[in-house]
């Protein structure tokens, strides 16, 4: 009668030595199989992990057995040569299975019993990473606090690589369950691409990349607004994130419209529609007098869109009507509104979500 003992209840009863018992000397490999090993006899034979060699391509195994000295151990069909020692090295190749098979010899050289281990390495790639960064995000001058999160498995070490705009800013060697935070990154004005790339010494990589915004002015909130009069655009930009550029009127050179720190006051709903106010109109006031004074400036429609894109009004910012309809609806009272002469970005260098209007 053959019995057949699972592998743990083998190594229980028999004197495995240390080295092959302690869970911190062994690498966790995915295995093809879901079990490491099965013996198929009464014999007390086994294949076990022991480390991974990825400089060498290779992994090192530990053969239990009560006579190693008879031992013959097969990759994929093909014999491997083998010493009385119990650890042994096996190339691997990273593109394919490897079937590995461990036979018990008697003293004629006769199959008693075997064991078999199958690992696929292509499941040894790297995960996807977690960072803290948002696509899309607004940022400032210096890029601070990017946060990058290996994932527990696979259990190697790997190396990270950080690019901005295709040119490597930085790059580290990784552990599982690393948290990484990336020294600051100064940019220009205008929108960046950020990729980071995690590969191995098997060869396998991960990547990601994602867009952030530096606008030229550092965020004074995670909801604001930011007016470029030289361009005639406007900068939504919401919970962190650039949503949309506006196309806007600015006020005329004999009333032109301020410029610095404005915040948004009364959100009014223009009836009827079709005054110069056109169909939503936002008061906007200097930090210091909101909401006891208000100068008559505003974010507003028009009834004369071909007025967009030039000096057209008092001083005011004047928008399409489905456009500060729109954003009316996003902008709660007291969010800050930036207002330039000339930013520093370059709005042909920015790429939002949503696209420009």
């Amino acid at each position: 009668m053959r019995l057949i003992l699972p592998i743990s209840l083998l190594l229980t009863a028999l004197c495995v030595p240390a080295w092959a018992q302690t869970p911190e000397q062994a690498f966790e490999l995915p295995l093809k199989t879901a079990h490491e090993a099965q013996t198929v006899s009464d014999k007390a034979l086994a294949l076990q992990v022991n480390q991974w060699l990825p400089e060498q391509g290779a992994v090192e195994l530990s053969l239990i057995s009560p006579r190693l000295d008879q031992l013959r151990l097969e990759l994929n069909g093909q014999p491997l040569p083998l010493t009385a020692e119990p650890r042994v090295t096996v190339p691997l190749n990273p593109q394919e299975i490897a079937s590995l098979k461990l036979f018990q010899l008697n003293a004629a050289g006769e199959v008693e019993s075997s064991t078999s281990l199958e690992l696929d390495p292509r499941q040894w790639a790297p995960r996807q990473y977690q960072w803290s960064l948002q696509d899309h995000q607004v940022v400032g001058q210096q890029l601070n606090s990017i946060l990058i999160q290996a994932p527990d498995y696979p259990r190697q070490p790997a190396k990270l690589q950080l690019d901005l705009d295709g040119q490597n800013v930085y790059q580290t060697q990784v552990q599982p369950s690393q948290q990484i935070l990336v020294p600051p990154i100064k940019l220009s004005p205008g929108s960046h691409q950020l990729r980071y790339r995690v590969s191995n010494a098997w060869g396998s990589s991960v990547s990601a990349e994602t867009t952030v915004h530096y606008l030229g002015v550092e965020p004074p909130a995670q909801t604001f607004v930011l007016v470029d009069k030289y361009q005639f655009s406007l900068y939504w930009v919401e919970k962190g994130k650039l949503k949309k550029i506006y196309p806007v009127a600015t006020g005329r050179p004999r009333t032109p419209t301020p410029v610095g720190k404005f915040v948004v006051g009364l959100r009014e709903v223009m009836n009827p529609p079709t005054t110069d106010w056109g169909a939503r109109r936002m008061r906007i006031h200097r930090p210091e007098q909101y909401p006891h004074h208000w100068a008559g400036y505003a974010i507003h429609g028009t009834n004369r869109p071909n007025s967009i894109g030039t000096e057209a009004s008092h001083g005011c910012l004047r928008m399409f009507n489905e456009d500060v309809m729109e954003l009316f609806e996003q902008l709660p009272t007291g969010t800050p509104v930036l207002i330039e002469e000339k930013s520093k970005v370059d709005i042909d260098k920015v790429r939002t979500p949503a696209g420009k209007k």
